[in-house]
């Protein structure tokens, strides 16, 4: 178990975040299909939430 502090696990979600949020915002394809991106988006973040949160504890 390698223990970082919050705050570079917190940076390195942010970047993984952005990357993955990107391509959405970038492609406007999804929406035109009648999916919707701003739900993929939060659902990026609430899994990195609960990942995060769970290994905070630990």
């Amino acid at each position: 178990l390698t223990i970082v502090p919050f705050g570079v696990t917190y940076e390195k979600i942010g970047t993984i975040q952005r990357r993955l949020a990107w391509p959405l915002h970038k492609d406007d394809t999804l929406s035109r299909s009648g999916r919707s991106t701003d739900l993929n988006i939060y659902f990026i973040h609430l899994t990195f939430f609960i990942y995060s949160t769970n290994h905070r504890e630990s």
